[in-house]
């Protein structure tokens, strides 16, 4: 049987690969526990599973772990993606973080 480490990580992968999964209720508090995890494969397994999951219960965590400035700054782009209620519009924390990753020598554009 494997550690409980690598069926977490079975589990939110499977979960990561699914689309439009509905959210279980039982799921919410592991989800939780994963998106508070110092452990950062965990971390973004447990982005990846909640982005695979049709809810908005998780975007204020998301949110927060997106203009973490101490987190890396892929991992923020992903939490900041998966909190996106338009996918296909960039808010503005993710906006500021990727121009941030740009260089400080890129002027923003007015709007």
């Amino acid at each position: 049987m494997p550690n409980s480490s690598v069926a977490r990580e079975l589990i939110l992968q499977a979960l990561a690969d699914g689309q439009s999964l509905p959210l279980h209720e039982s799921w919410t508090a592991p989800l939780l526990r994963e998106l508070q995890s110092d452990d950062l494969r965990h971390l973004e397994l447990a982005i990846a599973a909640v982005a695979a999951i049709e809810t908005d219960q998780f975007q204020e965590t998301l949110q927060a772990i997106g203009t973490e400035r101490s987190r890396p700054p892929l991992v923020r782009v992903a939490a900041l993606e998966a909190a996106s209620t338009q996918p296909d519009q960039l808010s503005s924390p993710m906006f500021e973080l990727l121009v941030s990753l740009l260089g400080e020598d890129v002027a923003p554009v007015e709007a």
